[in-house]
Formats: structure tokens, C-alpha cells, sequence
């Protein structure tokens, strides 16, 4: 009876630690990202810049004593549009199309996940 029940245990916890490695996937300007979008030299060295900038935005934005969480998550709700908007704003029609299908389909993993 108490191997069964030591059997149950490490089986249950087994399940719940493999679960609980599951990752969602992201959607990331990385490297492998912006040679799959055919990113120009150029377009590389903008997108880079904005999100340089966004991300000390975030960092000033998280260390700002003065807004309330509240604040602070409408803030960075309007910075990640804009960083979104600005980068949006480099690609081609064809580029942001793709984009769009890669994100879609990262959605539809993680959904696949759960």
C-alpha cells in the first residue's frame, strides 16, 4: 500500500513539474526573426534602435516612483503600441503580413498547449 501511494505521489508530481515547464512562445525581433521577414540591413539597424529605446523607456517607466501600477501598466500599454507602430512603420506591406502570420500562428501554439 505505501509504494502505491509513493508511486501516485511521484507520479503526480511528475505531471504537475512537466507541466509546469511548458513555456508559452513568443514573438521575438531576434536575429533568426528578422532574416525570416528578409530584413534590410537597414531596416535591422532601425528596428534595433526603437527597441533599444523602448526598452530604456521601460526601465525609466519601471523605476518612476511617482505613477501608480495602475499608471505605470496604461503607460506601458501605450509604449509597447507605439514601439509596435514604430516598427510597423519599417517594414513593407509583405513584411508586416508575415508578421502578422507569425504571431497568429504562436497564438495558435500556445492555444494548442493548454
Amino acid at each position: 500500500m505505501k509504494r502505491l501511494f509513493l508511486t501516485a505521489i511521484i507520479a503526480l508530481f511528475l505531471g504537475v513539474a512537466s507541466h509546469a515547464q511548458e513555456k508559452k512562445a513568443t514573438f521575438s525581433w531576434n536575429k533568426e526573426t528578422m532574416e525570416q521577414l528578409g530584413l534590410s540591413a537597414d531596416q535591422q539597424q532601425k528596428i534595433t534602435e526603437i527597441r533599444k529605446k523602448a526598452s530604456a523607456d521601460r526601465k525609466a517607466l519601471t523605476a518612476d516612483t511617482t505613477l501608480s501600477d495602475e499608471d505605470k501598466k496604461a503607460k506601458a500599454k501605450q509604449m509597447s503600441k507605439e514601439t509596435n507602430d514604430a516598427i510597423s512603420a519599417v517594414l513593407t506591406p509583405e513584411q508586416n503580413e508575415k508578421v502578422k502570420e507569425m504571431k497568429k500562428a504562436i497564438k495558435e501554439q500556445n492555444a494548442a498547449k493548454q
